[in-house]
This record gives structure tokens, C-alpha cells and sequence, in this order.
């Protein structure tokens, strides 16, 4: 019986996602693998291609893993010693990492790594501030392709991948106003189980001290009755004996 729950707990944990046994959320197994797909199809193509040469191809995937090393340092869920210069340091790191990339690949697509660095930038300063700023690193991509590699209608181009990391912006910051009035829903949650719990805890003992004066009056009375009954029969006694007295 014990080999059979043994096996089947097995079975059990062989079926779950590979990123929950990493203790990886869906959020980053997702970017990882975009990431996978982007940088891995981005080399593919270029060690096919007879005009781009062995270094070029080897730099860019030293620039393709520093992207997906400093993005997982920035979004890492463990706190540094000094959290704020760390993580500014490291978004300002992942932003000039992609635009190396984009000096290094000739694919318009590697611009899908901005977008997974927009997503970001929510936890880092306020929605309307990135909407605002959002621009400046959208046009280095049109800079880039149209007078560094030559390529030809960079403008819409640019102007698409501006609105996915638009998008990319409204999604997170979405996100992250619903899990704070999630978390503020719970909170409230909690704040009334515990009046709930004071409540019980004052009506049981108010229940206690109503007892405990109940039980004090009925004392009291059995008390002064027994008092009474004691005065009156002392008095019976001494007229019994006043008369007992005076006969001899």
C-alpha cells in the first residue's frame, strides 16, 4: 500500500510543470522561453547566413545569456542589501544590454526583449512616468535599423513595437493593481476574523461575569436567609429559656 501512494505521488510530481518544481512563476517560465525562442531562432538564422561571420554570431549570444542573467537578477523575488541602487543599476544594465543586441542581430524581432523589459518597469516607478518616457527607448530601435543596418520602413516598425511595450505596461500595471486589492481584500479579511474572534472572546466573558454574578446574588441570598433563620432561631431559644429561668 505504501509502495502504491509512494509511486503515485511520483506520478504525481512527474506531472506537474517543470517551472513549479523550479519554483519558477508562470509569469518568468513564460519570458524565459520567449527568450528561448527569440535569441535561439536569432543565432539560428545567423550562422546560416554567409554574411555574417563566426564573432558576430558569438558576441551576440554572449549578449543574448548577459540578457537573460540580468533579467532574472532584476526580477528575482530575494531582496539585495541595497535594493534600490541594485535594481535600478540592473534595469539600466538589461536596457543598454538590448540595445547592443540590437547593434549585433540585423532582426527587428529581437525588440521583443524591450517589451519583456517594459513589463518591468511597473515595479520600478509609476505607470503614467513609463507612458510618458516610453519613447525614448522605442526610438532607439528605429535608429538603430534604419541608419546602422540600413533597413527600410523603420518608422512603422518602431511605432508597432512602441505600442506592444505599451501594452506590455497595461498589462503589468493591471496586474499589480489587482493583486494589491486582492491582497487589501484579504487584509480586510483578516481584520474582521480577529473582531470576530474579539467579539467571541467579549461575549464569553461577559457570559462569565453574568454567571459569576448570578452565582454571587444566589449565595448572597441563601447566605442572608440562612443569617435570618439563625437570628430568629437564637431568639426562639433565649424565650425558651427565660421561662425555665423563672420557675426554679
Amino acid at each position: 500500500m505504501e509502495k502504491s501512494q509512494s509511486s503515485q505521488h511520483e506520478t504525481v510530481q512527474s506531472i506537474q510543470p517543470f517551472y513549479k518544481r523550479l519554483n519558477i512563476s508562470i509569469e518568468s517560465a513564460s519570458a524565459i522561453l520567449t527568450w528561448f525562442l527569440v535569441s535561439g531562432s536569432a543565432l539560428y538564422f545567423m550562422m546560416k547566413s554567409t554574411q555574417i561571420s563566426g564573432t558576430q554570431s558569438a558576441v551576440a549570444a554572449g549578449l543574448f545569456v548577459s540578457y537573460l542573467v540580468f533579467w532574472l537578477l532584476l526580477t528575482r523575488q530575494a531582496e539585495y542589501k541595497n535594493e534600490k541602487p541594485i535594481r535600478f543599476g540592473l534595469l539600466l544594465a538589461t536596457l543598454i544590454n538590448v540595445i547592443a543586441i540590437y547593434f549585433a542581430v540585423p532582426f527587428v524581432y529581437t525588440a521583443i526583449f524591450m517589451i519583456i523589459w517594459s513589463g518591468a518597469l511597473p515595479y520600478f516607478m509609476k505607470a503614467k512616468t513609463a507612458f510618458l518616457i516610453s519613447p525614448l527607448w522605442s526610438c532607439a530601435l528605429y535608429f538603430v535599423y534604419e541608419f546602422y543596418w540600413g533597413f527600410n520602413g523603420m518608422a512603422i516598425s518602431a511605432l508597432l513595437f512602441w505600442t506592444f511595450n505599451l501594452f506590455a505596461l497595461v498589462m503589468v500595471n493591471t496586474a499589480m493593481k489587482e493583486k494589491e486589492n486582492r491582497e487589501k481584500v484579504e487584509m480586510i479579511n483578516l481584520e474582521l476574523l480577529s473582531a470576530q474572534q474579539l467579539l467571541g472572546q467579549a461575549a464569553e466573558q461577559a457570559e462569565r461575569v453574568r454567571i459569576a454574578r448570578n452565582i454571587h446574588d444566589l449565595l448572597g441570598h441563601h447566605l442572608t436567609a440562612l443569617t435570618i433563620n439563625l437570628q430568629v432561631a437564637g431568639r426562639q431559644i433565649q424565650q425558651l429559656e427565660v421561662p425555665s429561668s423563672s420557675e426554679s
